[in-house]
Parts: C-alpha cells; sequence; structure tokens
C-alpha cells in the first residue's frame, strides 16, 4: 500500500507541475502569435508605405528635372509647338513604360485645366478638366507640386502633378502616374497567402462614401459581401482562416479615395495552435506514463534487492534495511530528477524553435542544414570563448598585420542582414590604409559585440526613429583610433565604469 501511494504521490506532483507549464507555455505561445501576427501586419504597412513615398520622390525629381533641363521639351511648351510636345511625351512615357510596367498616366495639362496631350491615350484631346480633376485644378490654382491616388473609370492611380514656370510665367503642369497595383502586387504574387481587393470610393446621390471593387486582383474576392469584408478582423473560407487589413488610399487633400483589402492567411497560425495544446496534452500522457514506469521499476528493483538480504538478516535489523531502503530510493528518485531536468530543457528549446520558425511558414527543408551549421557555429563560438578564457595569459598568439578596414568590412557582412531587418543603417568612414600588427580575431570579437551592443538598444526606438550607427577609424601620429557612435542614447552611468570587466554583462537572462 504504502509503495502505491508513494507513486501515486510523485506521480501525481510531477503531473501537477506539467499541467501549470503546460498551460502557461500555451497561453504564453497565443500571446506570441498575435503579437507576430500584429508585426506582420505592421509590415504590411510600412511596405506600402515605403513604395507611395520612394515612387513619389523617384518621379517628382525625376519629372522636374524633366522641366527644367530638358530644352528640347521647354522649347516646345514656350513655342505651343504640339507636334514637337506629342513625340517629345511619346518617347518619354516608352521610357517610363519599360522602367516601370506600371506607368499608366503621362499627362500634359495647359494653365486653365485643358487637357494638350496624353501620352497614354492620344485619342483624348482638349476636354476641360476643371470639373472632373481636382488636383489638376488645385495645383494650376496655387501653382504647388500636389500628389495622391485619384478613381478612374476602371483602376486607381497614384498621380504626381508638377506644375511648369519658365522666365516667371506658368504654362501648366505635368502628370504622371501608376496604377495603384504598385503597391501591392510584389508581395500577393508569391502565393496565396495573401489575398486582396481594390475598392475605389464612389459617392453615392446623397455625398455620403461608398467603397466598391475596381480591380479585383484576385477571383478568391467574388465569394464575399465587400461591406462584409471592411467590418470584419476575421473570416473563415474553405477551412481556411483569414484576417483582414484595410489599407486606406489618400488623394491630394488627404481624402480617402480608395482602400486596398488584404485577406492574409492565418491557417497556419490557427492550426499550430491547436496543434500546440493536443501535442501538450499527449506529451503530458507520455511523459506522466514514462515516469510511472520508472519509479515502478525503481521501487520493485530495490524492493526485490532488500528482501534479499533481509532474508540474510536478523528480524530485529529488518526496519534499519526498510529504511535504507527508501534513502537509497530518495537517492535514486533525485538523480533521476536531475537527469531527466537538462534533457527536457534541450528538448522543449529545439521544439520551440521549430515550432516558431513552422508558426510562420519559415521552415523548410532549405533552412534545416543552414539552422544546423548556426548551432554548431553558435557553440564553435562558446567553445573558443572559453579556451580564450583558458588561455588568456598563454604566449601563444600569433601576432598578424592586417588592414583595420577589412576588419570592419569583414564585421559589417556579418550583420548587416540582421540588421537590415530592423533598419539600422551603418555608416563607415575609414582609411584603406591604415595597417595594424596585432590580434586581428581578437579585434573583430571586440567591433562585433560592440556592434550588437548597440543594435540591441537600437532596436528599442521608436519605428520612425532613424537608427544609425557611424564606424571611422584613423591614424593620428603614432596612434590609431577607431569610433563606433550610435544614436541609442549611450551607456546607462551606473554600469558604465564596469564594462571592461571580464564577462561583465547586463544580460541577464
Amino acid at each position: 500500500m504504502n509503495k502505491i501511494k508513494i507513486i501515486f504521490s510523485i506521480v501525481f506532483s510531477i503531473f501537477f507541475v506539467l499541467s501549470i507549464s503546460t498551460y502557461y507555455n500555451t497561453i504564453k505561445q497565443n500571446e506570441y502569435i498575435q503579437k507576430r501576427q500584429k508585426q506582420t501586419f505592421n509590415t504590411f504597412q510600412q511596405m506600402i508605405d515605403g513604395k507611395i513615398i520612394f515612387f513619389r520622390k523617384q518621379f517628382h525629381g525625376r519629372l522636374k528635372n524633366i522641366i527644367k533641363h530638358n530644352k528640347e521639351f521647354k522649347q516646345a511648351i514656350i513655342s505651343n509647338d504640339t507636334r514637337k510636345i506629342k513625340a517629345i511625351m511619346d518617347e518619354l512615357f516608352k521610357v517610363l513604360k519599360r522602367e516601370n510596367r506600371y506607368a499608366k498616366v503621362l499627362h500634359l495639362i495647359s494653365n486653365d485645366n485643358i487637357s494638350i496631350y496624353r501620352a497614354h491615350n492620344s485619342n483624348s484631346l482638349h476636354d476641360d478638366l476643371t470639373n472632373i480633376r481636382p488636383i489638376v485644378k488645385y495645383v494650376n490654382q496655387h501653382k504647388k507640386t500636389r500628389y495622391g491616388f485619384e478613381v478612374g473609370l476602371h483602376s486607381i492611380v497614384y498621380r504626381v502633378d508638377i506644375p511648369i514656370k519658365y522666365n516667371g510665367k506658368y504654362y501648366g503642369l505635368l502628370e504622371y502616374g501608376v496604377d495603384s497595383d504598385m503597391f501591392i502586387n510584389d508581395f500577393i504574387s508569391v502565393s496565396d497567402y495573401v489575398r486582396s481587393i481594390t475598392l475605389a470610393n464612389k459617392k453615392n446621390i446623397n455625398g455620403n462614401n461608398k467603397f466598391i471593387p475596381i480591380q479585383q486582383n484576385d477571383v478568391f474576392f467574388k465569394n464575399f459581401n465587400i461591406s462584409m469584408l471592411q467590418d470584419t478582423k476575421y473570416f473563415t473560407y474553405q477551412d481556411k482562416a483569414y484576417k483582414i487589413l484595410i489599407y486606406n488610399l489618400y488623394d491630394f487633400d488627404a481624402s480617402i479615395t480608395g482602400k486596398i483589402v488584404l485577406a492574409i492567411n492565418t491557417t497556419f497560425d490557427k492550426h499550430f495552435y491547436q496543434h500546440l495544446i493536443t501535442t501538450s496534452i499527449i506529451n503530458q500522457i507520455l511523459l506522466i506514463i514514462i515516469i510511472f514506469l520508472i519509479v515502478d521499476y525503481a521501487f520493485n528493483y530495490y524492493e526485490k534487492k532488500i528482501n534479499e538480504l533481509i532474508e540474510h538478516e536478523r528480524e530485529n535489523e529488518r526496519m534499519l534495511h526498510q529504511q535504507s531502503k527508501m534513502a537509497a530510493m530518495g537517492e535514486m528518485i533525485g538523480n533521476i530528477a536531475h537527469q531527466w531536468r537538462q534533457p527536457l530543457s534541450a528538448i522543449s528549446t529545439i521544439a520551440s524553435g521549430i515550432m516558431v520558425q513552422k508558426e510562420y511558414g519559415m521552415f523548410n527543408e532549405d533552412r534545416l542544414i543552414p539552422s544546423m551549421k548556426n548551432i554548431t557555429e553558435q557553440t564553435k563560438y562558446l567553445s573558443t570563448t572559453i579556451d580564450d578564457f583558458k588561455n588568456f595569459f598563454s604566449s601563444d598568439k600569433i601576432k598578424q598585420r592586417f588592414k583595420i578596414s577589412d576588419v570592419i568590412a569583414k564585421n559589417i557582412s556579418l550583420v548587416k542582414d540582421s540588421f537590415k531587418s530592423h533598419q539600422i543603417e551603418i555608416i563607415k568612414e575609414v582609411d584603406d590604409t591604415i595597417e595594424l600588427e596585432g590580434y586581428k580575431n581578437e579585434l573583430m570579437q571586440a567591433i562585433l559585440n560592440i556592434l550588437n551592443n548597440a543594435k540591441d538598444q537600437l532596436i528599442k526606438l521608436k519605428s520612425n526613429e532613424p537608427k544609425l550607427i557611424y564606424i571611422t577609424a584613423k591614424k593620428e601620429n603614432t596612434n590609431i583610433i577607431i569610433e563606433i557612435i550610435d544614436n541609442a542614447g549611450g551607456i546607462d552611468t551606473k554600469i558604465i565604469s564596469k564594462i571592461f570587466e571580464p564577462y561583465f554583462t547586463t544580460k541577464h537572462q
């Protein structure tokens, strides 16, 4: 009876601890999934914002350059040579189309809002745009550049309108536009992970906003009520879960002229969470069974051994043998607990890593080998650190002559991809002629540690703040000075006196 009670107590205690741990880990995993989804949506928004800003700056400068520095264009405008204007704009639009397959509009408009020439539609001429093109009316009235999305008959176009002035005289404006598909097709064409549809603001007779499909980028959306998609955050279709992200398209005066609706496939997250719960329960049951068998086997084994000894001992020594048996069993259980703790921790770590990669579809066979290599490299790095510590006072280290620029370039190549993903920019100013005789690998490790520490602080800045690291290397008399500066706020004065102590760190976790 005592044996059953002890085994039951041990198994129940382990079951209780595992249950709490599983419940806590499940909650944390769900919170992590939600956080990653939010980060994914923010990334999509930032990608679209970035492309719009890049396009606006690029073609604002491009059109301004044509207006100011293209002598043939200038002469044709001043002399009102329509034949020459047509030839120049046709050639220019061909170049723009070759450069950008989404190029949609190249339009010359007079200062009284009359269309002079459309390179994208040469048959449409001399129509008055005053009441149908607000952006044109505004630019001609205020003689200022404006840009924004505008609804057309079959698409939504992002337009850049630049006024034309020569010698103090105002002639009209030059307009260039691209299809709104340009800003989303790059990341929806890869797979069915993201589905999109573009909605145009077609105001009703009462002047109220009404968004209707104008570009059915994906037939996937023909099965849905568009108003439902605008009002919901989640929906399920054909056993797949989707989350809705809506990106507003603004015209030149900051009014919403359209929307891009993105349906992001979150099926994996849903299945992963369900699988996590199921797997945790199964693993917990298996562990309990295994622990029960081990403890039961241990009890039976030691009970048998003690019984064999008790047969040869006197009656009055039986209690001592019983106590010895219990002590031995307690020690054995302690050893088992100790031996299991580290393997369970390792299994948990590896499983968590694989699940995180699987979570957003990042895990594949191509990444498995590099991941394993990365683990090996990290292990080698830890081993090297131990060896360096052991041989700290050894005189076996070999000096060599090397260029400072090579060391800095190598460090930047190691971290550039990681830094790029966090929008961190490294600016270097290094004299390529500077050479040093010393321990190259130790200098590389020192610089790499400084860069990684800077990254840890820079990623805490707000997303709209610049994240910069400046690296300079110069020679002053007999000294070589390497400076690494970032804009993360500096080192806390409370710890700055300790940073050169061996193995000092603030990363206690």
